[in-house]
């Protein structure tokens, strides 16, 4: 399980809010999460970061948290004190900027914390090199593009014309049309495009427009600059739109343009509208700068052309405006890469290699399994409670290493035949009579056996289907003993015990933690169903004879009818 703390995240709008939901939604649907989100304005981080700190400790306290994420470099002050106090594995995604941002108290108090995570996701290639520049270790620093969900519908062009007329009392007709989207900031390049390109464009192409959607502190000099160009019959600032107004917008454009430009001090970290363009078919030219190539594969889902140079943009757009076949081929391509590569159900598994949150090996659940404490006295009381004949043929039912087994030939019982699907804990313990196999599919002939003992086994399985199989290789008249775990107080209080810091002291507790870290979800399914027992043995075809609850367990005794 991993807990997100996120200081961005909707309803609040941006870029980062929306790669932290998208994310974190894309994860969870591999690993089982829990979320900690700011959703108000910036005056509340202080505050949030407060709270985050107790809410995420008494989160890692109370479930299998196994890795802690936190949205961006401001945070990992927190993520790093959590990670001490509690003992888990952190890390957090970098966007260029957040790194290199040059104010000393920033450098001084975030870059430390930033080197001793366990895992750093930078959103580009570009990305990497700044957090290896201030000393981010390169085994622990992965570079993982952004995804986005493809869009599911298009806007119809001549529809989205018509609702732009309405709205904007623009009657643009077929002419071709650019478009950026973005901060209207400096790196953004967008004062530099309607200085030294946009002017040779249209005198070529009079019927050329060129769309900008964003707010920023440029906007007012970008005006300007329109103006004294005698260009605003061929430019719009739009400033801040809506989701519906933008997918008119990429709906009618003829090309998307990013001419970003080198600006000292700060980066752009990808470039998640340029995907989303190219998403919809729409053409991407951008350029070589920062983290731009890491969004745009020059030839595939757009072009990329060098920074500050007039001429060759100048070129670059005249020719694909003057060759449709060649605009629509680049568009088509553009769709099917952009789909094939930066889909999240395919970058979130990348994700989760980064944060080392594989599904648990069979061999690490294994060693814990056999270092959990046994309670042989325990169990040796509850079996002889079962009151099974000693001439019986009995099934040790997901048996691990036999520790039944052994204690029921301890009772007399001689025919004892042990059943998992582990061949390491059969090897481990080596009980007499061996079979690995499918616990949903036993390979024994229907009728098999006097008495089946299921201990601890079917809260990981699913448990209607097991009791299906137990009770076709079950006699008539045979004999079900089963003990589970039962959602009571002090089950749930050694719980949290095994997960808070506490759980850390004795060896235990640790093993523990590793072996219920491995079957959280279906544990906690099972919690949950619990009280249902009863009904699930009568639907099986098995009467109940006794049943009792104790404080960690629920124990059955039941009879095939």
């Amino acid at each position: 399980m991993i807990l997100f703390i996120t200081r961005k995240f909707p309803p609040s709008v941006g870029g980062m809010e929306k790669l932290s939901y998208e994310m974190t939604q894309a994860v969870s649907g591999i690993v089982p999460a829990r979320i900690i989100a700011w959703r108000g304005a910036r005056w509340g981080w202080p505050l949030f970061a407060v709270i985050a700190f107790f809410q995420g400790f008494w989160t890692c306290s109370t479930l299998p948290i196994r890795f802690i994420h936190v949205s961006d470099p401001v945070l990992a002050p927190l993520g790093l004190l959590l990670s001490r106090l509690t003992g888990r594995r952190w890390g957090l995604t970098a966007h260029g900027l957040d790194i290199l941002y040059p104010n000393p108290v920033y450098q001084a108090v975030v870059l430390p914390c930033v080197r001793r995570a366990d895992a750093v996701v930078a959103i580009s290639a570009a990305a990497r090199e700044a957090c290896l520049s201030k000393g981010v270790s390169p085994a622990r620093c992965a570079a993982i593009p952004i995804g986005m969900n493809m869009p599911p519908r298009q806007a119809e062009p001549g529809e989205a014309r018509e609702r732009l007329r309405l709205a904007l009392g623009w009657d643009i007709g077929a002419h071709p049309i650019l478009l950026t989207v973005g901060r209207l900031i400096p790196r953004k390049g967008v004062a530099w495009f309607a200085r030294s390109v946009l002017p040779a464009l249209a005198e070529t192409r009079p019927d050329l427009f060129y769309v900008v959607a964003g707010e920023g502190p440029e906007k007012a000099a970008i005006r300007r600059i329109i103006r004294e160009a005698g260009l605003e019959n061929h430019a719009a600032l739009l400033g801040r739109v809506s989701d519906d107004r933008l997918l008119d917008l990429y709906a009618i454009a003829t090309l998307f343009v990013m001419p970003n430009v080198p600006v000292a001090g700060d980066m752009e970290g990808f470039g998640i509208v340029a995907i989303e363009a190219a998403a919809r078919g729409l053409p991407v030219v951008a350029s070589r700068v920062d983290g731009i190539p890491d969004a745009v594969a020059d030839g595939e889902n757009g072009l990329l052309l060098p920074p500050l140079e007039a001429e060759a943009w100048i070129a670059a757009i005249r020719s694909l405006l003057s060759d449709d076949q060649a605009r629509a081929d680049l568009g088509e391509r553009a769709r099917e890469f952009t789909q094939a590569r930066y889909r999240w159900d395919l970058l979130a598994r990348e994700y989760v290699r980064a944060f080392g949150l594989e599904e648990p090996r069979q061999e690490d659940w294994d060693a814990a399994y056999l270092h959990v404490r046994r309670g042989e006295r325990r169990r040796m009381k509850r079996l002889r409670a079962f009151n099974i004949p000693q001439d019986a043929l009995i099934l040790d039912y997901g048996c691990g290493d036999g520790i039944n087994t052994r204690l029921l030939l301890q009772l007399g019982c001689q025919r004892v035949i042990s059943l998992d699907y582990s061949l390491r804990l059969l090897r481990a313990g080596r009980p007499p009579r061996p079979v690995a196999a499918d616990a949903h599919r036993a390979p024994f002939a229907d009728g098999t056996f006097d008495a089946v003992l299921v201990d601890g086994v079917l809260h990981h399985l699913d448990a209607e289907r097991a009791l299906r199989e137990i009770v076709r290789i079950l006699k008539p008249g045979g004999v079900l003993c089963l003990v589970e775990p039962a959602p009571s107080f002090w089950r749930r209080a050694l719980d949290w015990v095994t997960f808070s810091p506490l759980g850390g002291l004795w060896r235990e507790l640790r093993h523990r933690r590793t072996s219920l870290a491995g079957e959280w979800s279906a544990y906690q399914e099972w919690l949950e169903t619990e009280r249902h027992l009863p009904e699930m043995l009568e639907r099986a075809g098995l009467r109940v004879v006794t049943l009792r609850r104790t404080a960690l367990n629920v124990i059955a005794r039941c009879s095939r009818e």
